[in-house]
């Protein structure tokens, strides 16, 4: 079995987070924990923040020293077990086209998909920890509005699609330009400072 299949049996995955914020992306696990119906859970501390590194085994190492605290801890610990030796693949997460975005004031059809795929992982953080702030941002109208309208008009009606990347105007969500800009980026700063990065 490869990396890939490993983490699809396990439900254990590698995320890569690149951000303009980050000197250079970091690396975090992000699991869907069996023991607690079926919560999807990222690799955190004692501290509730979450462990991230900026290699592969730096991150194995880190995640060792948490092996109390671990998330469904029989199934973590088989796929590391299985994953350490193995070449990481990873699923990216591009911060810095939301980033971009927020400068221009303008989304499309894949900004409009990134911002939807991070606003459902600031979901997970949240609900795993409770953590007020993540949850107050992610639940602004404005931020809402752009999920809702990014199911509705993209995932919904065009998954699966080769349609060119069309630019969407920010008027065509119904929603203050200004204001979604703001909220999205306090809520990737948010999320951002959660991030423990322990340095290789």
């Amino acid at each position: 079995m490869n990396f890939d299949d490993i983490c699809q049996q396990y439900l254990t995955w590698v995320i890569r987070i690149s951000s303009n914020s980050l000197a250079q992306p970091v690396f975090v696990i992000w699991l869907t924990d069996s023991t607690d119906q079926d919560q999807d859970k990222f690799m955190v501390n004692q501290q509730n923040r979450i462990i991230a590194t900026e290699d592969y085994e730096t991150l194995m190492e880190e995640i060792i020293k948490v092996k109390p605290i671990l998330p469904d801890p029989v199934n973590t610990l088989t796929w590391l077990n299985k994953v350490r030796e193995l070449e990481c693949s990873s699923t990216l997460f591009e911060l810095e086209i939301l980033e971009d975005s927020i400068q221009t004031k303008t989304f499309n059809k894949r900004t409009i998909t990134e911002a939807i795929n991070f606003i459902n992982l600031c979901g997970d953080f949240d609900e795993q920890t409770g953590d007020l702030e993540i949850r107050t941002l992610r639940n602004k109208p404005n931020l809402r509005q752009l999920w809702e309208y990014g199911y509705d008009e993209i995932i919904w009606k065009e998954i699966g699609s080769n349609e060119q990347v069309e630019p969407v105007r920010l008027p065509e969500l119904r929603t203050n330009s200004e204001q979604l800009c703001t909220e999205m980026q306090q809520l990737i700063t948010a999320f951002l400072n959660r991030l423990d990065i322990a340095k290789s």
